[in-house]
C-alpha cells in the first residue's frame, strides 16, 4: 500500500502548497498595505481639514476685527464729534431732506459713501426707531460721515465679507456697497426687521456681544448670506448695529480653492 506521506511530497503537491503559502502571505501584506494607505489617507484628510479650518478662521477673525475697529471709531466719534465744513453741510442737507420719504446725503462722492435714510414720519411709525433728540442725531450723523470716509476702501472683490453696514435706529444706514436710491426703503426695512437687528437691543443682548444669523436669502440678489451683528452704544444709549454679510458662495469658493488639486471632492 503506497505511503500517503510520500504523495504529499510529490512535486505537484509541493508546488501547490508553496503557492498557497505565498498567496496567504501576499494577501496579508496587501491587507496591511491597504490599512496603512487608509490610515495615511485619513491623516492627510484630517490635516487638510485642520489647515482649511484654520485658514477660514483667520478670514473670519480679520473681518470681525474690522467690525470692532469701526465700533470703536463710532464710539469715539460720538463722544467727540468732529465739526467740519463737510459735516455742517451734511447736517444742512439732512435738515432739508428729512421729511422726504427717501433721502441720501453725499457731500463728497469721491471720498465718502452716501448715507441713506427714511423720513421722520416713517421713523415715528416704527417703535424700535427714535429720532427725537436733535443733538444725539446730529452727533450720530457726523460720526457716520466720518465712518463713510474709511468705509469707501472696502472692496467686496478682495474682502472675505461681502458688505459692511451701519444701521441706525435714527432711520438711516451706511453700506460699503451702496444701493440705488429706489432701493433705500427696501434695504432699510429689511435689515431692521431681521432677527440679528432686533436681538441687538440691550434687553435681548445685555452683554453687547456678537450675534450670528442663520443662512437667509438676501433681498439684494446676493444669494444666500450669513450675517454677524455688533451693537453700537455710547453713554448707555443704543444707537444702532454694525452688520457684516458673508456670502455662502464666497465661503464655498474659498474652501474649494483650499482643497488640494488631487482631491476629487466638493464643498457642500
Amino acid at each position: 500500500m503506497p505511503d500517503k506521506s510520500s504523495r504529499f511530497f510529490r512535486p505537484k503537491n509541493m508546488v501547490h502548497f508553496c503557492f498557497a503559502i505565498v498567496f496567504a502571505f501576499s494577501s496579508i501584506l496587501t491587507l496591511h498595505e491597504a490599512i496603512v494607505l487608509k490610515s495615511s489617507h485619513e491623516t492627510t484628510q484630517r490635516a487638510w481639514l485642520t489647515q482649511a479650518g484654520s485658514s477660514l478662521e483667520r478670514q473670519w477673525q480679520q473681518s470681525i476685527d474690522e467690525m470692532f475697529f469701526f465700533r470703536n471709531m463710532l464710539r469715539h466719534a460720538l463722544g467727540d464729534p468732529l465739526e467740519t465744513d463737510k459735516s455742517r453741510d451734511a447736517l444742512t442737507v439732512f435738515a432739508g431732506e428729512r421729511q422726504s420719504p427717501l433721502w441720501s446725503i453725499s457731500i463728497n462722492t469721491e471720498r465718502s459713501i452716501p448715507i441713506s435714510g427714511i423720513s421722520d414720519a416713517a421713523v415715528q411709525r416704527l417703535p424700535l426707531l427714535d429720532r427725537s433728540d436733535p443733538q444725539r442725531l446730529n452727533d450720530e450723523l457726523t460720526a457716520a460721515l466720518e465712518m463713510s470716509y474709511i468705509l469707501q476702501f472696502n472692496n467686496p472683490q478682495q474682502d472675505f465679507h461681502y458688505r459692511l453696514w451701519y444701521i441706525s435706529r435714527a432711520g438711516f444706514y451706511l453700506s460699503s456697497v451702496p444701493d440705488d436710491h429706489a432701493e433705500t426703503a427696501t434695504s432699510y426695512s429689511s435689515v431692521i426687521n431681521r432677527p440679528y437687528f432686533l436681538s441687538a437691543s440691550p434687553e435681548q443682548n445685555p452683554q453687547r456681544k456678537l450675534r450670528w444669523s442663520g443662512t437667509y436669502r438676501s433681498v439684494d440678489n446676493e444669494g444666500d448670506v450669513v450675517t454677524v451683528a455688533l451693537p453700537v452704544d455710547h453713554d448707555q444709549y443704543w444707537y444702532g448695529v454694525l452688520a457684516m454679510d458673508f456670502s455662502t458662495q464666497v465661503i464655498q469658493r474659498y474652501l474649494q480653492h483650499a482643497l488640494p488639486r488631487w482631491q476629487d471632492g466638493s464643498i457642500i
